[in-house]
């Protein structure tokens, strides 16, 4: 049957049964990543102090506190398995070509094994003020404040692509045909053919999905 939100917007069909899964990470789940059909999340901030005077993405963190726990939710049994510590407990996020995952920190990459569940430095001296990550193909991007930056698996540096504006907090998300949506006070859909930020909306929040051309946003 049809589903009418509380806007008044009729959906086909029902919505899903959500279950709510214990919460086993102690952290904001920076590192993230799917993986034999199985989702691995951890590390991220688990306790921050924030200058409340600035409003909205311009504010401040004064004090950050990060998690290195890490977990493995196998959605064919709903259970959840702690793994083994993520190597820092720092600012991170995940890149994942093919099956390779890698773990980028701020100074320094690690690579995941997740026969032996370990992390083995694969770059060391990035030294990257980055705010989030997403991979095209082989090649991985790097979002910094003022620039994204292109890598090889090597991390090797490509190319440095400008940003239309400061990205701060930021959030993307890859659609199935390979567009990219990146979320950072405004909305911009990533072209990777000519390298480009094209504003899409002027509002932004969590980028939680993108679909057929759409972003959803929360």
């Amino acid at each position: 049957s049809d589903y009418t939100l509380p806007n008044g917007i009729t959906i086909g069909g029902t919505l899903p049964t959500w279950k709510v899964s214990d919460n086993a990470t102690q952290g904001t789940a920076q590192a993230h990543f799917t993986l034999n059909g199985k989702i691995y999340y951890g590390g991220g901030m688990s306790s921050y102090l924030y200058d409340a005077t600035q409003q909205g993405l311009s504010g401040t963190y004064i004090t950050t506190e990060f998690s290195n726990d890490f977990h493995c939710y196998n959605p064919a049994n709903s259970t959840i398995t702690d793994m083994n510590d993520l190597p820092l407990a720092d600012s991170c996020a995940t890149a994942k070509v093919g099956n390779n995952v890698y773990l980028i920190y701020p100074s320094c990459v690690y690579k995941y094994n997740s026969a032996t569940d370990t992390w083995t430095l694969h770059k060391e001296q990035i030294s990257r003020n980055m705010c989030d990550a997403f991979t095209i193909g082989e090649k991985i991007y790097l979002i910094n404040e003022a620039t994204t930056e292109v890598y090889d698996q090597s991390f090797q540096l490509l190319s440095t692509i400008p940003n239309p504006i400061s990205f701060k907090d930021v959030t993307t998300n890859t659609e199935e045909n390979g567009s990219v949506w990146v979320s950072a006070k405004n909305t911009y859909l990533y072209t990777f053919v000519n390298d480009t930020y094209t504003l899409v909306s002027e509002s932004a929040g969590r980028l939680i999905g993108a679909y057929n051309g759409c972003a959803y946003i929360y």
